[in-house]
């Protein structure tokens, strides 16, 4: 059952959505990061 959701999980990102939410979240720490220094 577990690998099974681990096998879901890894298909469920494809490369380029992988990678959109990667630049996405560099994006977010990196406005967290303003707002703190702010």
């Amino acid at each position: 059952m577990n690998e099974w959701k681990q096998n879901v999980r890894q298909t469920d990102f494809h490369p380029a959505t992988r990678k959109y939410y990667l630049s996405f979240k560099k994006v977010i720490l990196s406005l967290l990061h303003s707002i703190e220094g702010g």
